[in-house]
């Protein structure tokens, strides 16, 4: 009897991952959102020297909050929801460095936006891996 239960464990947790990965089926809304926030990030990367990357990082704090309030609710999307509250966290910092009013050097500027950029190139490769 012990072996049974045992048994039906593994089994019933093989079958929610099976029924997990069959439910987080490609979105492309959400696939949408990830490459705006990279574009947003490589293109402004560009314009470090510019008044422009206050703009620029403020721009994509709100594509960041927007990806984030789209995961928040998909059901069986942990990771996504996850990978969402850090890009998010990343560009609050940069957003927050150009509302405090100091001078962002140049190379801080590049480096986050860099990061981000990065960050949602890995984003977009695993919602793109998702079953279509």
């Amino acid at each position: 009897m012990k072996k049974i239960a045992i048994l039906s464990l593994f089994l019933l947790a093989g079958c929610s991952t099976l029924v997990d990965s069959y439910l987080m089926k490609f979105d492309s809304n959400e696939y949408q959102i990830v490459t705006d926030i990279r574009t947003t990030a490589q293109l402004a990367k560009e314009k470090c020297d510019t008044p422009d990357a206050a703009t620029d990082a403020v721009n994509l704090y709100v594509l960041t909050v927007s990806f984030l309030n789209y995961a928040e609710f998909l059901p069986h999307d942990e990771k996504v929801k996850n990978a969402a509250t850090e890009l998010n966290k990343m560009s609050m910092g940069l957003r927050d460095q150009y509302l405090k009013g100091n001078k962002v050097s140049s190379a801080f500027c590049k480096i986050k936006f860099e990061n981000i950029e990065n960050s949602a190139k890995i984003i977009q490769q695993a919602v793109g891996a998702k079953p279509k």
